[in-house]
């Protein structure tokens, strides 16, 4: 992918739909969903996956699983930067309701 950027755009949205458009966003959703509906299938887990024990097959996650759009995706990317970007020593510090803590 050969992204144009131009200084005079700016934002750092801008920029970042050009590496993420929605296109990409959107197959992203595809295949998390189907991903979830095979296991939802499947009568037993994929190689690899490892079941706790007491867990039973499939994972209660699966059958309540709502299929993810992209509008939530999106949100879900911007929380995941807006936390990198944050200087807190543990992650729980951007959870807490802690006063001290509050960030704005």
């Amino acid at each position: 992918m050969q992204a144009q950027l131009d200084a005079s755009k700016g934002t750092p949205l801008f920029y970042f739909r050009k590496f993420f458009d929605d296109s990409m966003i959107n197959q992203v959703v595809d295949q998390t969903n189907g991903y979830v509906e095979k296991l939802a299938t499947m009568p037993e887990p994929p190689p690899g996956y490892i079941l706790r024990q007491h867990m039973h097959w499939p994972p209660s996650w699966v059958e309540t699983w709502v299929p993810m759009t992209s509008n939530q995706l999106w949100r879900w990317l911007a929380m995941l930067i807006w936390m990198g970007l944050q200087k807190t020593a543990l992650e729980t510090e951007l959870w807490s309701s802690d006063a001290l803590l509050h960030r704005p």
